[in-house]
């Protein structure tokens, strides 16, 4: 039997196929992910675009100060940070 993968998992390991993956399983988690790369992906099945905006629900200028706040715990990241950021 062959991998299956569903919703927003399946999305984000055909976006970012080279990317490395940490799963939780078991209690949910009150807090939400963000994800942060850097221009358009697209799915080479179904032809669907990616972009940072459309898979957080906000602009993108908005991704710092939304993992500052309480909702949200975890940053996806792929070729976005890597120069380096200074944290408040």
């Amino acid at each position: 039997m062959g991998e299956m993968f569903y919703g927003f998992a399946s999305n984000l390991r055909d976006a970012l196929p080279n990317a490395s993956f940490i799963g939780f399983t078991g209690t949910p988690s009150p807090y939400k992910a963000l994800v942060a790369f850097t221009d358009v992906v697209k799915d080479a099945k179904d032809g669907q675009e990616y972009t940072e905006t459309k898979m957080n629900g906000f602009p993108e200028a908005a991704t710092g100060d939304r993992f500052e706040g309480d909702e949200y715990r975890f940053l996806i990241v792929a070729s976005k940070f890597q120069t380096g950021t200074e944290e408040k």
